[in-house]
């Protein structure tokens, strides 16, 4: 059931990608190209937590395209996980 309604809730609602998460975004895209410039951004020398996140997007642009609902889905899954090591 729950994997139903965020499947629901994420092909009913479409949420722009904005603010902290497009930059995050753009680097992963930036990655995945093998271009490395955004690292000297004001934000990932601030926040420099947030470049794990970006290489982890890059991952799986690589892997399966530049796709925002490959993106969502993947994270639907990857939250789904906790609920399995109880069964």
């Amino acid at each position: 059931m729950t994997l139903g309604v965020r499947l629901a809730w994420m092909l009913s609602v479409q949420t722009p990608v904005k603010s902290d998460f497009l930059v995050m975004l753009d680097a992963a895209r930036n990655i995945a190209k093998g271009n490395y410039e955004f690292n000297q951004s004001v934000y990932f020398t601030t926040w420099v937590y947030q470049l794990g996140f970006s290489f982890y997007e890059s991952i799986v642009i690589r892997c399966f395209g530049d796709s925002i609902f490959t993106l969502k889905l993947l994270n639907i899954f990857i939250l789904l996980e906790p609920l399995f090591l109880f069964i």
